[in-house]
């Protein structure tokens, strides 16, 4: 992959000036958590601050990814030798970030969670009372499959960033940002099955292909555990208290090892102790046993070759779940991130970095 220069768009998407002459270009987009970017301008005088000003706050993409990032530090490091000129930021989720939740004061039982998303975003972004708030730079696409009848949030001292971040993690899908009308759209998606598992497309990193390097290979009862309390409490004066035991197959005797589990919902005044509400807890339970499992744990550092190409509609993407084997021994893990590197003394490097840590089914 080439890369000669790096354009630079204003607040309106047009191109207005492109940066050129550095020795590195650092890109990394990650699967939920803002990515970032770094480019380094070497035997840079201290004039060309000045110069680099107006890039401040303005766009920078590059052809090899849908991901918008924003210039946000122009700094300058010099001494006796070796001198250069700075240019770092995130990308566009942070947009998210300028808006805190101040026209949702909470959030209303009964709606599904991607009405109470869109809402929000329309209040606090696309459509505010506040016209100085709105930004109509940017859309949302709409998260139509998430039916859940109550998204349980506490918006005080959050931000739209917080709540987005928070759907994300809870739903286990990614969040990111393209082009498409002139604007800059967030969309949340799905990450595909991709280690070879139900017959999905088998994207395996081994030694055996000469993708993976650096293996450590570790298995460990220290983190094991069995059985899930569910905890929660509320109702009148909280005087309703729940423990769900959710356990598996293992958890009698001394094999059983417990642990608390804190499903984190708020506005717990209604609270009955219920089948139904026992129910709904189980899920949590099963998540937090999953992630405390008995496993064997692969980590190692993937290395570019032509085996697999990285994209949203490519061999794999962030978020995918692949799999590492070392030995015979497999273990799973996701696309947490995806660096591409441009460097006078190595060229172009593009590499992912893994999550091996165990990701169970959404809590919905």
């Amino acid at each position: 992959m080439y890369l000669e220069s790096v354009t630079v768009y204003d607040h309106s998407l047009n191109p207005v000036a492109s940066i050129h002459g550095w020795s590195s270009f650092i890109w990394t987009e990650r699967y939920q958590e803002v990515g970032e970017f770094e480019i380094r301008i070497p035997d840079s005088d201290p004039d060309l601050l000045g110069y680099l000003d107006d890039y401040m706050d303005k766009f920078i993409k590059i052809p090899y990814s849908e991901e918008t990032m924003i210039i946000e530090e122009i700094a300058y490091e010099g001494g006796r030798s070796d001198s250069a000129v700075y240019i770092r930021g995130r990308d566009a989720k942070t947009i998210l970030n300028r808006r805190v939740l101040v026209a949702t004061s909470t959030i209303p039982y009964g709606p599904t969670t991607d009405e109470v998303l869109r809402q929000v975003f329309d209040d606090e972004i696309a459509n505010p009372s506040e016209k100085g708030r709105q930004i109509d730079l940017v859309r949302f696409d709409n998260p139509s499959s998430w039916k859940t009848h109550h998204l349980d949030y506490d918006v005080k001292g959050h931000s739209v960033w917080d709540l987005f971040l928070y759907c994300a993690q809870i739903y286990r899908c990614g969040l990111r940002t393209y082009w498409r009308d002139g604007k800059i759209r967030f969309q949340f998606w799905g990450p595909r099955e991709r280690s070879g598992v139900g017959g999905s497309f088998p994207v395996v990193f081994s030694e055996e292909t000469s993708t993976l390097t650096n293996i450590v290979y570790r298995k460990t009862s220290a983190t094991y555990r069995t059985s899930a309390y569910v905890h929660v409490e509320g109702g009148p004066n909280n005087s309703v208290v729940i423990n769900e035991d959710v356990s598996n197959r293992f958890g009698k005797g001394l094999n059983r090892r417990e642990m608390f589990v804190d499903p984190g919902w708020q506005n717990m005044s209604q609270l009955s102790d219920n089948s139904a509400i026992r129910q709904s807890l189980r899920p949590y339970g099963r998540s937090a046993l999953y992630k405390q499992a008995f496993f064997d744990n692969i980590t190692g550092e993937v290395k570019r070759n032509g085996l697999y190409t990285y994209g949203i509609d490519q061999d794999f993407f962030l978020g995918d779940r692949v799999a590492l084997e070392v030995g015979g021994r497999r273990q799973y893990a996701r696309i947490k991130e995806y660096t591409f590197s441009w460097t006078i003394e190595t060229g172009f490097i593009g590499y992912p970095t893994l999550d091996s840590s165990p990701v169970g089914d959404t809590f919905m």
